[in-house]
């Protein structure tokens, strides 16, 4: 889907000193950050910590969760550690209240040189060298040593921020260049250079793709941003820094930061890659969070384009707005739901008392991926993308797993973390008053379907063992338990030729129709009762999911 911000590209002068831009305050959040870890190999890797604002979090899973206040909405530095070493940056949007998704790959390796005393030249790369004397340290220590190393892919480039606040503070946008790194240390302890000392920088960016204004950027880890340092004339070789660190040399321009969602009929669309496009070049790519809020920095009156991607399937265009000037919020991106392929998910996460889960968590197994999925809201109600027109989704742990598809009508309705319904549970709501149960048999003769709960305080009948919606007219209904609400409920409608009051009688699977065995019903109406305590009798409203693997 391509988007297009219409306008035209305006140079970007940083160099009157005269011009005071003024500095936009950072914006402090609360948020959850969600995703994996690869390695430059494509491999997920586990056992590692992420680090924000100076705070690790250790994660010994493939997925990493974590909840955080005093993020930075507009651009959040994530470093992830390894074994003492930093091994991946990224830098990133966090919209608040959300759960926001990141995939994040791991940097090449660095490497590692001694240096001897007096003057060295290290190599980064065949672009970047180094040259420096002993005199730069505070320790003239024959033990110094110099990590090093170089990201220059499109990927990774993109991954460590786009966004950089210029020489008055001023928001600007970065992209393509060239990035390395080098620090120094002394028997693994890190050493920092001498405050009035210089190291010169050697580079060649002929063969750069890198136009326009280029600037020299160090990654600043007290404000965890991008800071510009001076501008860089592209057929000039060397210039001096002050630091180590992380250091780019990268196109910029102004920016403004652009805000909106991502929605099928007016729903959300979660956890979708977004990709903003210049000359038919991605230049961003951010993902959606768990409900459908996307933000990212752009440069300022630039054409872009917006491709909705797929978790498999090419990208898909669609337009999306005019160039923009000034920040903006409330852009809304539409898809149809046809030219996708999306399932609706619409349900609650229950525990074994039935009661509902805050801030659920559910993997989703599609085409052989398996993937952690969190929400901020306890009632679930977004689209989804999916490889696979069928998709398995279960609690986290994978102890009780529902075959779903994307041309299911039925909401889901419910979903289970508990372990003791593995094999099945069913959930009944009368008026203001709801009881979970669980061990229903399924038993299929004569061209009936009886579902009966262990304790035979619940029967359901229903005429045919297919998959489909049911006519009340085909179903009957008993029930007797004094321990569901406050008074209980008795129904006996068995016998009724003319059916019970379930308007709404919804089979999605039965055991011959999936490999789980799984026999699973929904059914909604208002059915003749009465209360057994205090008894009253009358038309009581009732809707309920059952599932059963016996």
């Amino acid at each position: 889907m391509t988007a297009l911000l219409n306008g035209c590209y305006e140079d970007f002068d940083n160099s009157n000193p005269d011009e005071i831009i003024p500095e936009k305050p950072d914006v402090i959040v609360e948020g959850e950050l969600v995703g994996q870890i690869e390695s430059q190999n494509e491999l997920i890797i586990t056992d590692y910590d992420v680090e924000l604002n100076g705070v690790l979090f250790n994660v010994e899973e493939e997925n990493f969760l974590i909840k955080e206040q005093g993020l930075n909405k507009r651009n959040q530095a994530i470093f992830i550690v390894k074994d003492n070493k930093e091994i991946g940056l990224a830098c990133k949007p966090v919209i608040e209240n959300n759960v926001n998704k990141l995939s994040i790959k791991t940097f090449p390796g660095w490497k590692n040189e001694t240096i001897s005393e007096g003057e060295n030249v290290v190599s980064i790369s065949d672009q970047v060298e180094l040259n420096f004397g002993s005199n730069i340290f505070n320790t003239s220590s024959p033990n110094m040593e110099i990590n090093y190393g170089e990201f220059s892919s499109q990927e990774l480039l993109i991954q460590t921020g786009v966004y950089a606040k210029g020489e008055f503070g001023n928001d600007l946008f970065i992209e393509g260049g060239l990035g390395f790194y080098f620090e120094f240390f002394e028997n693994n302890t890190q050493v920092s250079i001498n405050p009035n000392q210089q190291i010169s920088l050697h580079y060649d960016l002929s063969n750069v793709d890198i136009n326009g204004n280029i600037g020299l950027f160090h990654f600043d880890r007290i404000q965890n941003q991008w800071l510009w340092i001076k501008n860089i004339d592209k057929n000039s070789t060397q210039t001096t820094v002050q630091s180590d660190g992380y250091f780019r040399f990268a196109e910029y321009s102004d920016a403004v930061f652009l805000e909106g969602s991502l929605l099928v009929d007016q729903t959300n669309v979660s956890f979708t890659k977004l990709e903003l496009m210049s000359d038919n070049e991605p230049f961003i790519r951010v993902y959606t969070t768990d409900l459908g809020r996307w933000g990212t920095y752009i440069p300022i009156n630039t054409d872009v384009d917006v491709n909705v991607g797929h978790l498999c399937d090419d990208t898909n265009e669609i337009d999306l707005t005019e160039g923009e000037t000034e920040d903006v919020e409330g852009k809304i991106i539409s898809l149809d739901q046809q030219e996708h392929t999306l399932t609706k998910l619409d349900f609650v996460l229950i525990d074994c008392d039935g009661s509902e889960v805050q801030n659920p968590e559910f993997l989703i197994n599609d085409d052989g991926k398996e993937t952690l999925l969190k929400f901020s809201q306890t009632n679930i109600n977004t689209w989804l993308q999916v490889c696979a027109d069928n998709f398995i989704i279960s609690d986290k742990d994978g102890n009780v797993e529902l075959p779903w598809s994307i041309d299911e009508e039925d909401e889901i309705g419910y979903l289970s973390i508990c372990s003791d319904h593995q094999n099945g549970f069913g959930i009944i709501e009368i008026r203001d008053d709801s009881k979970i149960f669980k061990d229903f048999t399924i038993d299929y003769q004569d061209g009936l379907t009886n579902v009966s709960e262990l304790t035979e305080a619940v029967n359901i009948v229903f005429k045919g063992n297919d998959t489909r919606a049911y006519a009340d007219d085909e179903v009957n209904i008993y029930l007797n338990d004094a321990t569901f609400g406050t008074d209980g409920y008795m129904i006996n409608c068995l016998t009724s030729d003319v059916g019970c009051g379930l308007m709404n009688f919804n089979v999605t699977h039965t055991k011959d129709t999936n490999e789980e065995n799984i026999t699973r019903f929904s059914f909604e109406g208002e059915v003749w009762m009465q209360t057994l305590d205090n008894p009253v009798a009358g038309r009581f409203p009732i809707k309920g999911l059952i599932i059963s693997k016996q």
